[in-house]
Protein backbone atom coordinates (compact mmCIF):
# COMPACT_ATOMS: atom_id res chain seq x y z
CA UNK A 1 0.00 0.00 0.00
CA UNK A 2 2.85 2.52 0.49
CA UNK A 3 2.79 2.40 -3.32
CA UNK A 4 -0.60 3.82 -3.48
CA UNK A 5 0.41 6.56 -0.85
CA UNK A 6 2.73 8.27 -3.69
CA UNK A 7 0.35 8.27 -6.16
CA UNK A 8 -1.64 11.69 -7.32
CA UNK A 9 -5.26 12.06 -7.35
CA UNK A 10 -5.58 11.69 -11.16
CA UNK A 11 -4.15 8.20 -10.72
CA UNK A 12 -6.14 6.90 -7.87
CA UNK A 13 -9.68 7.92 -9.39
CA UNK A 14 -9.29 5.55 -11.62
CA UNK A 15 -7.96 3.27 -9.12
CA UNK A 16 -10.75 3.47 -7.19
CA UNK A 17 -13.18 3.24 -9.52
CA UNK A 18 -12.23 0.20 -10.55
CA UNK A 19 -13.33 -2.04 -7.29
CA UNK A 20 -15.65 -4.49 -8.47
CA UNK A 21 -17.96 -3.94 -4.89
CA UNK A 22 -18.44 -1.59 -2.12
CA UNK A 23 -17.07 -4.18 0.47
CA UNK A 24 -13.51 -4.14 -1.97
CA UNK A 25 -13.70 -0.17 -2.00
CA UNK A 26 -13.98 -0.05 1.61
CA UNK A 27 -10.94 -2.54 2.24
CA UNK A 28 -8.82 -0.13 0.19
CA UNK A 29 -9.80 2.54 1.63
CA UNK A 30 -9.20 0.71 4.99
CA UNK A 31 -5.48 0.91 4.98
CA UNK A 32 -4.77 3.66 2.47
CA UNK A 33 -5.35 7.14 4.27
CA UNK A 34 -4.67 8.50 0.81
CA UNK A 35 -7.35 6.80 -1.33
CA UNK A 36 -9.61 7.79 1.73
CA UNK A 37 -8.58 11.46 1.17
CA UNK A 38 -9.69 10.87 -2.64
CA UNK A 39 -12.79 8.90 -2.00
CA UNK A 40 -13.79 11.79 0.57
CA UNK A 41 -13.02 14.60 -2.36
CA UNK A 42 -14.84 12.33 -5.35
CA UNK A 43 -17.04 10.29 -3.79
CA UNK A 44 -19.88 11.67 -6.53
CA UNK A 45 -17.52 9.89 -8.89
CA UNK A 46 -16.39 6.86 -7.09
CA UNK A 47 -19.73 4.87 -5.55
CA UNK A 48 -21.26 5.00 -9.47
CA UNK A 49 -18.47 3.59 -11.18
CA UNK A 50 -17.91 0.88 -8.55
CA UNK A 51 -21.77 0.11 -7.93
CA UNK A 52 -22.08 -0.04 -11.83
CA UNK A 53 -19.12 -2.92 -11.89
CA UNK A 54 -20.66 -4.78 -8.99
CA UNK A 55 -24.21 -5.21 -10.61
CA UNK A 56 -23.79 -4.12 -14.68
CA UNK A 57 -24.95 -1.40 -16.46
CA UNK A 58 -28.03 -2.67 -16.91
CA UNK A 59 -29.28 -3.71 -13.30
CA UNK A 60 -27.69 -0.48 -11.94
CA UNK A 61 -30.04 1.12 -14.17
CA UNK A 62 -32.45 -1.01 -12.38
CA UNK A 63 -31.11 0.21 -8.67
CA UNK A 64 -31.21 3.83 -9.96
CA UNK A 65 -34.82 4.14 -10.98
CA UNK A 66 -35.23 3.21 -7.78
CA UNK A 67 -34.10 5.96 -5.97
CA UNK A 68 -35.67 7.90 -8.72
CA UNK A 69 -39.35 6.89 -7.93
CA UNK A 70 -41.42 9.76 -6.86
CA UNK A 71 -42.51 10.56 -3.79
CA UNK A 72 -46.22 10.71 -3.33
CA UNK A 73 -46.76 10.36 0.42
CA UNK A 74 -47.77 14.29 0.41
CA UNK A 75 -49.72 14.13 -1.96
CA UNK A 76 -51.97 11.56 -1.14
CA UNK A 77 -52.39 12.69 2.22
CA UNK A 78 -53.96 15.65 0.96
CA UNK A 79 -56.13 13.55 -1.01
CA UNK A 80 -57.14 12.08 2.18
CA UNK A 81 -57.61 14.90 4.50
CA UNK A 82 -59.37 17.17 1.20
CA UNK A 83 -62.96 18.23 1.90
CA UNK A 84 -64.17 18.42 -1.65
CA UNK A 85 -64.52 15.55 -3.97
CA UNK A 86 -63.41 17.73 -6.68
CA UNK A 87 -60.10 18.24 -4.70
CA UNK A 88 -59.73 14.70 -4.49
CA UNK A 89 -59.91 14.04 -7.73
CA UNK A 90 -57.26 16.57 -8.91
CA UNK A 91 -54.83 14.83 -6.44
CA UNK A 92 -55.37 11.30 -7.80
CA UNK A 93 -54.92 12.38 -11.38
CA UNK A 94 -51.61 14.26 -10.62
CA UNK A 95 -50.37 11.43 -8.98
CA UNK A 96 -51.24 9.32 -11.62
CA UNK A 97 -50.20 11.48 -13.94
CA UNK A 98 -46.84 11.37 -12.53
CA UNK A 99 -46.40 7.95 -11.75
CA UNK A 100 -46.68 7.35 -15.45
CA UNK A 101 -44.54 9.63 -16.65
CA UNK A 102 -41.82 8.04 -14.40
CA UNK A 103 -43.12 4.17 -15.66
CA UNK A 104 -42.45 5.81 -19.31
CA UNK A 105 -38.95 6.96 -18.22
CA UNK A 106 -38.41 3.90 -16.75
CA UNK A 107 -39.77 1.59 -19.56
CA UNK A 108 -38.00 3.37 -22.47
CA UNK A 109 -34.09 3.61 -23.31
CA UNK A 110 -33.64 6.84 -21.38
CA UNK A 111 -30.68 6.61 -18.82
CA UNK A 112 -31.38 7.69 -14.88
CA UNK A 113 -29.33 10.52 -13.73
CA UNK A 114 -26.33 9.29 -10.95
CA UNK A 115 -27.02 10.44 -7.75
CA UNK A 116 -25.06 13.35 -5.98
CA UNK A 117 -26.05 13.62 -2.61
CA UNK A 118 -23.91 11.53 0.34
CA UNK A 119 -27.19 10.18 2.05
CA UNK A 120 -28.57 8.97 -1.14
CA UNK A 121 -25.13 7.08 -2.33
CA UNK A 122 -25.31 5.56 1.52
CA UNK A 123 -28.67 4.32 0.61
CA UNK A 124 -27.97 2.37 -2.76
CA UNK A 125 -24.71 0.94 -1.15
CA UNK A 126 -26.87 -0.42 1.56
CA UNK A 127 -29.41 -1.45 -0.62
CA UNK A 128 -27.04 -3.49 -2.92
CA UNK A 129 -26.07 -5.30 0.00
CA UNK A 130 -29.22 -5.84 1.44
CA UNK A 131 -29.68 -7.56 -2.14
CA UNK A 132 -26.66 -9.72 -1.93
CA UNK A 133 -27.22 -11.01 0.98
CA UNK A 134 -30.64 -11.45 -0.19
CA UNK A 135 -29.38 -13.61 -2.79
CA UNK A 136 -26.95 -15.62 -0.64
CA UNK A 137 -30.07 -16.73 1.28
CA UNK A 138 -32.32 -17.76 -1.57
CA UNK A 139 -29.61 -19.63 -3.19
CA UNK A 140 -28.72 -21.29 0.05
CA UNK A 141 -32.84 -21.99 0.97
CA UNK A 142 -33.14 -23.10 -2.93
CA UNK A 143 -30.15 -25.76 -3.04
CA UNK A 144 -31.10 -27.10 1.00
CA UNK A 145 -34.40 -27.46 -0.21
CA UNK A 146 -33.20 -29.35 -3.92
CA UNK A 147 -31.07 -31.76 -1.41
CA UNK A 148 -33.91 -32.43 1.07
CA UNK A 149 -36.23 -33.50 -1.76
CA UNK A 150 -33.67 -35.73 -2.97
CA UNK A 151 -32.01 -37.51 0.40
CA UNK A 152 -35.30 -37.03 2.31
CA UNK A 153 -33.23 -36.08 5.21
CA UNK A 154 -34.33 -32.94 7.43
CA UNK A 155 -33.10 -29.54 7.08
CA UNK A 156 -30.85 -29.14 10.39
CA UNK A 157 -29.12 -32.02 8.97
CA UNK A 158 -28.15 -30.98 5.73
CA UNK A 159 -25.38 -29.56 4.29
CA UNK A 160 -24.90 -27.18 1.29
CA UNK A 161 -22.53 -28.65 -1.65
CA UNK A 162 -23.83 -27.01 -4.15
CA UNK A 163 -21.97 -25.22 -6.87
CA UNK A 164 -21.58 -21.71 -6.20
CA UNK A 165 -23.70 -19.32 -8.45
CA UNK A 166 -21.86 -18.50 -11.50
CA UNK A 167 -21.68 -14.56 -12.40
CA UNK A 168 -24.18 -14.88 -14.77
CA UNK A 169 -26.68 -16.63 -12.39
CA UNK A 170 -25.80 -13.54 -9.66
CA UNK A 171 -26.71 -11.00 -12.37
CA UNK A 172 -29.79 -12.60 -13.22
CA UNK A 173 -31.18 -13.12 -9.48
CA UNK A 174 -29.92 -9.30 -8.74
CA UNK A 175 -31.83 -8.14 -11.19
CA UNK A 176 -35.03 -10.08 -9.93
CA UNK A 177 -35.02 -8.86 -6.46
CA UNK A 178 -34.20 -5.03 -7.92
CA UNK A 179 -37.29 -5.81 -10.30
CA UNK A 180 -39.24 -6.85 -7.22
CA UNK A 181 -38.35 -4.13 -4.76
CA UNK A 182 -39.14 -1.45 -7.89
CA UNK A 183 -42.42 -3.08 -8.22
CA UNK A 184 -42.87 -2.59 -4.26
CA UNK A 185 -41.98 0.91 -4.28
CA UNK A 186 -44.29 1.95 -7.51
CA UNK A 187 -47.14 -0.31 -6.36
CA UNK A 188 -49.32 0.23 -3.33
CA UNK A 189 -51.23 -2.08 -1.47
CA UNK A 190 -53.72 -0.38 -0.89
CA UNK A 191 -56.30 -0.31 -3.71
CA UNK A 192 -57.66 3.09 -2.89
CA UNK A 193 -54.66 4.89 -3.17
CA UNK A 194 -54.27 6.68 -6.29
CA UNK A 195 -51.12 4.36 -6.77
CA UNK A 196 -52.94 1.22 -6.13
CA UNK A 197 -55.16 -1.36 -7.49
CA UNK A 198 -54.98 -3.20 -10.81
CA UNK A 199 -54.24 -0.27 -13.27
CA UNK A 200 -51.07 0.06 -11.44
CA UNK A 201 -50.47 -3.84 -12.05
CA UNK A 202 -51.40 -3.24 -15.82
CA UNK A 203 -49.10 -0.48 -16.25
CA UNK A 204 -46.10 -1.70 -15.15
CA UNK A 205 -46.13 -5.49 -17.10
CA UNK A 206 -47.91 -4.41 -20.37
CA UNK A 207 -45.07 -2.56 -21.29
CA UNK A 208 -42.39 -4.85 -19.87
CA UNK A 209 -40.21 -6.56 -22.60
CA UNK A 210 -39.27 -8.94 -20.37
CA UNK A 211 -38.27 -12.61 -21.35
CA UNK A 212 -39.95 -15.77 -20.15
CA UNK A 213 -36.89 -16.21 -18.05
CA UNK A 214 -37.35 -12.69 -16.28
CA UNK A 215 -40.92 -13.49 -15.37
CA UNK A 216 -40.12 -16.84 -13.81
CA UNK A 217 -37.04 -15.37 -11.64
CA UNK A 218 -39.67 -12.15 -10.61
CA UNK A 219 -42.22 -14.48 -9.51
CA UNK A 220 -39.89 -17.34 -7.67
CA UNK A 221 -38.47 -14.44 -5.88
CA UNK A 222 -41.74 -12.77 -4.59
CA UNK A 223 -43.33 -16.14 -3.61
CA UNK A 224 -39.73 -16.85 -1.53
CA UNK A 225 -40.07 -13.46 0.22
CA UNK A 226 -43.69 -14.13 0.31
CA UNK A 227 -42.74 -17.35 2.44
CA UNK A 228 -40.00 -15.66 4.24
CA UNK A 229 -42.49 -13.13 5.61
CA UNK A 230 -45.36 -15.73 6.76
CA UNK A 231 -42.44 -17.20 8.32
CA UNK A 232 -41.41 -14.49 9.99
CA UNK A 233 -44.80 -14.04 11.00
CA UNK A 234 -45.27 -17.34 12.35
CA UNK A 235 -42.51 -17.34 14.13
CA UNK A 236 -43.22 -14.05 15.94
CA UNK A 237 -46.20 -15.50 16.84
CA UNK A 238 -44.85 -18.49 18.38
CA UNK A 239 -42.53 -16.12 20.53
CA UNK A 240 -45.48 -13.69 21.58
CA UNK A 241 -47.06 -17.08 22.87
CA UNK A 242 -44.29 -18.19 24.28
CA UNK A 243 -44.27 -14.77 26.44
CA UNK A 244 -47.35 -14.21 27.50
CA UNK A 245 -46.97 -18.40 28.78
CA UNK A 246 -44.00 -17.13 30.77
CA UNK A 247 -46.20 -14.20 32.32
CA UNK A 248 -48.95 -16.15 33.14
CA UNK A 249 -46.05 -19.33 34.85
CA UNK A 250 -44.56 -15.91 36.51
CA UNK A 251 -48.46 -15.04 37.69
CA UNK A 252 -48.96 -18.49 38.67
CA UNK A 253 -46.30 -18.70 41.16
CA UNK A 254 -47.03 -15.35 42.85
CA UNK A 255 -50.53 -16.20 43.57
CA UNK A 256 -49.13 -19.92 44.71
CA UNK A 257 -46.58 -17.53 46.78
CA UNK A 258 -49.33 -15.76 48.49
CA UNK A 259 -51.92 -18.66 49.42
CA UNK A 260 -49.24 -20.15 50.76
CA UNK A 261 -49.07 -16.99 53.08
CA UNK A 262 -51.93 -17.02 53.98
CA UNK A 263 -51.97 -20.80 54.80
CA UNK A 264 -49.23 -19.42 57.11
CA UNK A 265 -50.60 -16.89 58.34
CA UNK A 266 -53.82 -18.99 59.31
CA UNK A 267 -51.92 -21.69 60.78
CA UNK A 268 -50.34 -19.25 63.17
CA UNK A 269 -53.96 -17.75 64.16
CA UNK A 270 -55.17 -20.58 65.16
CA UNK A 271 -52.20 -22.03 67.06
CA UNK A 272 -52.42 -18.66 68.36
CA UNK A 273 -56.14 -19.05 69.48
CA UNK A 274 -55.33 -22.74 70.54
CA UNK A 275 -52.79 -21.58 73.02
CA UNK A 276 -55.23 -18.44 74.71
CA UNK A 277 -58.11 -21.27 75.29
CA UNK A 278 -55.39 -23.67 77.34
CA UNK A 279 -54.47 -21.02 79.66
CA UNK A 280 -56.54 -21.40 83.30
Amino acid sequence: MANLEGLPPELLIPILSCCQSPKDLHSLISVSPACFRVLSAHRKYTFPSVLRNALGPANYRELLAIFHVPSLVAAEGDADNGTSDEGNNEVTKHCNHVMVSFLEHYFSTQPFEDPRDLTVMAAMCRLYNTIVHLTDQYFLHDSQNLMVAHSGESRSTTTTLATPLSTAEKTRLHRAFLHHHLYSRVSSYDESKPTGGPGQFHRWIRPMPRTLREVEEFSSIHYSLLERTLLGYNIRLVREQRALLRKERALLREQRALLHHDIMLAREQRAGANSDSVIP
